[in-house]
């Protein structure tokens, strides 16, 4: 500290640290929620002023803005501290009061008066792909994908992706695990489809019509990515759980249950089409897995 001088303003050497003293290596300088924690829910700034005559009173500021500095007790030197806790870049700056008369306010030109502290305690947002991707039963199935977005730090890396697997039909899911610049975290399960693959209508379908009213045998196949039929205890419990349904765009908006041959290996049902039902018709077979549709195959049919 400078000697004070007679008749020579010389305000108070004031000191700015914070606990901790840095973030860990690897943040992009940011502390984040985790060092949050362990530092009692902030990051302390603590500030210290020494001068010859006393110290009456700090004062700090943060991004310009006055922020109150609890704690303090001495003279000379004179100590406070204040925690910060929101997300963001924090440039403080601090000052201090003398004993003189009159006073001197403001830090020496030999002070160490201003720390700037960034904070990023909030975890990413991370938004999975949306629709979920369709891969086939047994394919060679392929990446699912999410966007990670952080209004602060921003993201390590965006998109996130993680590779299917695709040896079981229906809804699938995976963990996938986002982080910001600052190390936060944020893992969530997304979803993907993996299909049946649609063998087409066996005679009496394709057909290019059909008389309105009449009853159409429906009978069709699926099977993996490598032309294995579905095994029959599989195809069974879709029919019984009434999972592959039957739709008739000129008919009873109602779905119907088709079901399941063990020694053809096929699904099978009757549709019967109302007389009042002429012009092009359109017959759709769906699949699901509870709510979700996992398959979805039409063939169009003019109904004279």
């Amino acid at each position: 500290m400078q000697p004070w001088r007679a008749g020579a303003p010389y305000p108070p050497v004031v000191t700015v640290t914070t606990t901790p003293s840095a973030p860990p290596a690897g943040q992009d300088g940011y502390y984040n929620a985790a060092n949050l924690v362990a530092a009692g829910g902030g990051i302390t700034v603590n500030v210290s002023a020494t001068d010859d005559s006393g110290v009456t009173n700090l004062v700090c500021t943060d991004n310009g803005s006055p922020v109150a500095v609890g704690n303090q007790s001495g003279s000379n030197p004179r100590t406070g501290s204040f925690k910060l806790t929101t997300d963001g870049t924090h440039q403080i700056e601090c000052e201090a009061t003398d004993g003189m008369t009159p006073a001197n306010t403001g830090p020496s030109a030999d002070s160490d008066n201003t720390v700037t502290v960034k904070i990023d305690g909030t975890p990413p947002t991370v938004t999975c792909q949306s629709p979920p991707p369709v891969f086939v039963l047994n394919g060679p199935g392929g990446s699912i994908s999410a966007t990670v977005t952080d209004a602060t730090s921003g993201p390590l890396v965006t998109p996130i992706s993680g590779h299917t697997v695709v040896t079981s039909a229906g809804v699938q899911t995976i963990d996938l695990t986002g982080q910001d610049r600052a190390k936060n975290s944020t893992t969530v399960t997304c979803t993907y489809i993996v299909s049946y693959a649609f063998l087409g209508f066996d005679e009496p379908l394709p057909a290019t019509h059909r008389k309105a009213g009449s009853t159409i045998p429906l009978k069709f196949m699926f099977d993996d990515a490598n032309g294995v039929p579905i095994p029959d205890d599989e195809a069974a419990a879709l029919a019984d759980a009434c999972a592959v349904r039957v739709f008739f765009s000129g008919g009873d908006p109602s779905p119907s249950c088709a079901e399941y041959k063990a020694r053809p290996n096929r699904f099978e049902f009757r549709l019967r089409t109302p007389k009042g039902a002429p012009g092009q018709q359109t017959i759709t077979i769906r699949v699901y897995d509870g709510a979700v549709l996992i398959n979805e195959e039409s063939i169009a049919i003019l109904m004279t």
